[in-house]
């Protein structure tokens, strides 16, 4: 009645998917791990300009 080669097929087929969607979570887990760490330099390149300024400014009133 059934065709057991067709069953073979269709669960590796689901595996592969399985797969390749565990893949594309790697991809997307390392793609939010990029953005976290561009944001951590974008905040400390923020920081350092702020520090920059008030140091700036603070040379300046006592100059």
């Amino acid at each position: 009645m059934f065709n057991s080669d067709n069953i073979t097929y269709e669960i590796v087929d689901f595996g592969l998917w399985i797969l390749d969607c565990g893949f594309w979570i790697v991809d997307f887990g390392l793609w939010i791990l990029d953005c976290g760490l561009g944001l951590l330099i974008l905040n400390f390149t923020q920081l350092s300009v702020v520090l920059f300024l008030k140091i700036g400014i603070r040379i300046k009133d006592e100059g």
